[in-house]
Order: structure tokens, then sequence, then C-alpha cells
């Protein structure tokens, strides 16, 4: 498969040049009828319906051989015949006489280009006419279209668009039926998508970006779009979310424990509270019950010495006496001993002392 290469440069509305890999040629016309010329005299002419697939196509060249192409009609009328004048040789004669200078000078001063055409060339007149038309139709449409006053833009921008999301955009040109091409709109990043029915703008990054339109020595407004990953910022947003319900969690827990600690804590304050006053009231009770055995014993005691009281018994007779002087006994013959041996020796108290 041999490699091919076909660029076309448009160089004014109408009127573009076609680089091949071997040649170069110069359109003039629209879909519907143009005519090519190259440097080496080729000349196609082509007329068509758009849309229909019905064209007729015819060449002609300097050799004097026409081709003739059709659809569904056909043309017997010829640009050239094998009788009529042969051009001269294009690679001959001054640089301006030659073809493929006329052709350049036809694109870039048209003017001039239009003059050698009609002077050096040998294409038939009716070719020549109908360039010259051609040039004449581009100079007055290009004289008489209007011309561009004001470009504005205008979107939504006091929100914030997630990326990669299709932000509509509004352009209002001045006059209204001013067609700028696509290149006039520039932005600072993202990318525009253009079509006949909408202008959309989208981003595939969070930023900050500006927009706005630059064509004929005139710029636009500036709009300024911001996007963000609001995915990513959702995600963000749940992660502190977590974050802060496990701090929260673990802050209950912690306060859970405290007052579990206090409650404990209070508790067994309480225990010992009450261990306590237990305590105490046990050593009350048993500091009264000794007090109480104290107070037995030292009344016991009192009582034994009560019973362990002396008394006095006289050398003769059958009673005790309080006193060694009782007026019953005898004093110099009296002894002392206890009551309770009085008591166990059978005496009886004497009811005088006693």
């Amino acid at each position: 498969m041999g490699l091919r290469f076909r660029k076309s440069i448009k160089i004014a509305p109408g009127v573009k040049i076609n680089l091949n890999k071997n040649s170069m040629s110069a359109t003039v016309g629209s879909k519907g009828a143009h005519y090519t010329v190259n440097p080496k005299g080729k000349k196609t002419a082509t007329v068509g319906i758009p849309g229909t697939g019905i064209s007729y196509t015819k060449t002609s060249s300097t050799s004097g051989r026409t081709e003739y192409g059709t659809d569904n009609f056909q043309d017997n009328s010829s640009f050239s015949s094998p009788n009529s004048q042969t051009p001269d040789d294009p690679d001959k004669g001054k640089w301006y006489q030659k073809t493929s200078w006329i052709i350049a000078l036809l694109i870039l001063f048209f003017p001039v280009g239009l003059f050698l055409m009609w002077k050096y060339t040998n294409w038939k007149k009716p070719i020549k006419v109908i360039i010259t038309a051609l040039f004449a139709f581009v100079t007055i449409s290009a004289m008489t279209s209007p011309k561009l006053e004001s470009m504005s833009l205008s979107a939504d921008t006091s929100k914030t668009y997630d990326i990669n999301q299709n932000i509509k955009i509004t352009a209002e040109i001045l006059p209204s039926d001013y067609d700028i091409p696509d290149s006039a709109f520039k932005s600072s990043g993202g990318k525009i998508k253009i079509s006949d029915d909408f202008i959309v703008f989208s981003a595939p990054k969070a930023g900050s970006y500006k927009i706005w339109l630059e064509y004929g020595g005139i710029k636009s407004n500036t709009i300024s779009i911001k996007t963000e990953d609001k995915t990513a910022i959702e995600k963000e947003k749940a992660a502190v979310a977590k974050k802060k319900a496990e701090e929260e969690a673990k802050k209950k827990a912690e306060e859970e424990a405290k007052k579990k600690a206090e409650e404990e804590a209070a508790r067994k304050a309480e225990e010992e509270r009450i261990a306590a006053e237990q305590a105490a009231a046990k050593a009350e009770e048993e500091a009264r019950i000794k007090a109480e055995e104290e107070a037995q014993a030292a009344e016991n005691a009192a009582s034994q010495t009560v019973n362990e009281t002396t008394v006095w018994l006289s050398a003769t007779g059958e009673k005790y006496h309080r006193i060694p002087n009782c007026g019953r006994m005898n004093p110099n013959t009296a002894r002392e001993v206890t009551l309770s041996e009085a008591q166990s020796w059978h005496y009886e108290p004497c009811k005088k002392c006693f």
C-alpha cells in the first residue's frame, strides 16, 4: 500500500490550496461548483447537487485531452479540442508567465494573478471568466459581509461543578449572523466542545479555569469556571466522619469507663462506710457489753467485798458484832473474823450493832 498525503489550506472563503505528495493545486468555488488548476496546466471543473450524489466533472490538460465524468447526465461541450491552440509549455518563459506562479499569485495577490492569467495563460475564456467572477464574488462578499462588533460569553459561574461535567456556555456575537471559527474559543485548560446547538466546557481536574473569545482583533469578556472532584470530596468527608465517629466512640467509652470507675469507687466507699459503721456499732456494742461486764464484775466485787466485811466475835456467845466495843461483848476478849466466816460458823448478827 502506497503512502498518500493530502492537505487543503483555506486562503479565503471559496479559495484553497491543495498540497499533495508530488504536486500542488488551487481550488476556487464551493461544494456545489468548484474549479481546480495545477501548475502543469491540468484543469478540473466539477458541478453537482450537494447531498444527492449527482455531479459532473470535466478535466482538461495542456495536451488537449479532455476527460468527462458524469453520474446522471452528459455534456458534449469541451474546454478544449484537438484542433485548438496548444498552450505554451508552463515550464518555459519568465517566472511570472509560468502557471504555478500565476496560481500562487491568484491565491496570494489575486489582482496581479488575474492580470497574468488573462495575459499569459492559454486557458479557455469561459474558465478565465469563471475564475474572475469567483474572485469578484469573494471580494464583494468580503466588502459587504458584516463586521464583527463584539463578543461575550456567559455561564452559571455561581456554583462549583464536578470534574468531567459538561458545563453549558452561551456565546453572544454581534452581529448575530457573524460566523466565528472554533479556534476563537480560548481557555486556560480543559476542553471546549462546539456544535451548532450547544457549547460545553469540561475539565478533567479540579481547579479554576478561564474562558474567553478572541478573534479579528476583538476579545470578549473572561468567565471563570470552578471544578472540583466531588467523588474525592465525598470520600474525604466520609473518612472525616468515620474518624470523628471513632473519636466520639472512644471518648464515650472513656467517659463510661470513668463513670463506672467512679460508681465502683462510690460503691466501695459506701461498703467501707457501712463496714465502718458496723465495726463502730460492733465496737460500741462490745464496749457496752464490756462495760456492763465490768460493771457487773465491779458489782460482784463490791458484793464480794460486802461479803468479806470484818466482824467481831466475843469469847462467849453466838452473835457477831459490827464494832469491837459493842456493849454486849467484852472488847478485851473480842476477835476479828470475816463476815463469811462468822456466818459459816453459824453466828448471827448482833441486833444492837447491826
